[in-house]
C-alpha cells in the first residue's frame, strides 16, 4: 500500500536527475513523518518544553518527554 502510495504522489514531482529523485524522497518522507507525529498528539500542546529541532524546522516538546 505504501508503495502505491509513493509512486502516486512521486508522479507529482518533476525529476530530472538524481538530485532531484533525492529531494523529492526526503520530501514525503517528511511529510509522513511530521503527519505520524500530529496524529500522534506531538505537536497538541507546541508552547511547552524544549524546542527541538526537527526537519528543519523548531518544535517543542512537551516536559514529560526525554530529548
Amino acid at each position: 500500500m505504501i508503495k502505491q502510495v509513493l509512486e502516486e504522489k512521486i508522479k507529482e514531482y518533476s525529476i530530472a536527475g538524481v538530485i532531484d529523485q533525492e529531494n523529492v524522497l526526503q520530501e514525503l518522507v517528511q511529510q509522513y513523518v511530521l503527519a505520524s507525529l500530529s496524529r500522534a498528539g506531538f505537536f497538541s500542546n507546541p508552547g511547552t518544553g524544549n524546542p527541538i529541532i526537527f526537519a528543519g524546522q523548531v518544535l517543542h516538546c512537551d516536559k514529560g518527554l526525554s530529548f
